[in-house]
């Protein structure tokens, strides 16, 4: 299986793009919309650009970024400012250049014969949800649902409600404080609405978030017995699977995010 998705991943190309957009959102969240020189037509959910922040080589490695859209006006990402990277990123203006490299990784692999699309996002994890619940409704218009569940620390933090609105979507919201939704954190929330469902088959889960998170989306999955797939983030250094910077512990050895990932099968990964 691992294998097979590695044949799926194009080279990622080194190109400068205009900077279209770069609006605050809220919750320290900004959506940056950028025009390559040439259209990422191919680029894939899950996927990410490497964007060098700044010319002068400081901070000296690119950020990587989860591509939050693609179209003909360009690309986007929705990306939190956490610290020097993204602080700089949140500064830059409509005109400018950014040296950018991509799409890289592998991205979400939709099952075409799933009933329901199960899509966890904790976080800032939501940003790449979203390009994903647009191929699914591209790709399988309305013979299926669309069933996001969206987890955040408190109601102050949550974005990309407006993004998850359309036909066929169906938005769920867990805080861990309990001021907005449900009271608690979003994977319990998915597991209370998988214990009522009639029935498990036809379903597939695909996931972004912190580690823990998807650590339970894991046991979901091998407990009920339903395909999935996770976003894993990590530190990157060059993106093009050199520098093996950014590994993660696998079934059959080390796997490299930017390469074999970002997105994984949950079975491919070790979890203890």
């Amino acid at each position: 299986m691992l294998r097979e998705r590695q044949k799926l991943c194009s080279f990622p190309q080194r190109v400068r793009a205009e900077v279209v957009s770069n609006r605050y959102v809220k919750a320290n969240c900004y959506k940056l919309v950028l025009k390559p020189e040439f259209p990422f037509s191919n680029a894939e959910p899950g996927q990410f650009i490497h964007i060098r922040v700044k010319d002068d080589f400081s901070p000296l490695l690119r950020r990587p970024f989860s591509i939050s859209g693609a179209r003909s006006e360009g690309i986007e990402i929705i990306y939190k400012v956490v610290g020097k990277g993204t602080k700089i990123l949140s500064e830059v203006k409509k005109g400018d250049r950014l040296d950018i490299l991509g799409p890289c990784g592998k991205g979400f692999s939709i099952l075409e014969g799933a009933e329901k699309h199960l899509l966890i996002g904790g976080g800032i994890g939501c940003a790449p949800l979203v390009f994903l619940t647009h191929k699914i409704t591209e790709k399988v218009k309305n013979k299926t649902s669309i069933l996001v569940f969206l987890g955040f620390k408190k109601a102050e933090d949550i974005i990309c409600q407006e993004e998850f609105k359309g036909k066929n979507i169906i938005l769920h919201i867990a805080t861990e404080d309990g001021s907005y939704g449900y009271n608690g954190l979003v994977s319990s929330l998915v597991e209370d609405y998988l214990r009522k469902l009639p029935s498990l088959s036809r379903l597939k889960i695909y996931a972004c978030g912190p580690r823990e998170m998807l650590k339970t989306v894991a046991r979901l999955s091998f407990d009920y017995s339903i395909p999935s797939e996770v976003l894993m983030e990590e530190i990157i250094g060059c993106g093009v699977g050199a520098c093996r910077g950014c590994v993660v512990r696998g079934t059959t050895g080390y796997l490299r995010v930017c390469q074999e990932g970002p997105v994984f099968d949950v079975k491919d990964i070790l979890w203890t």
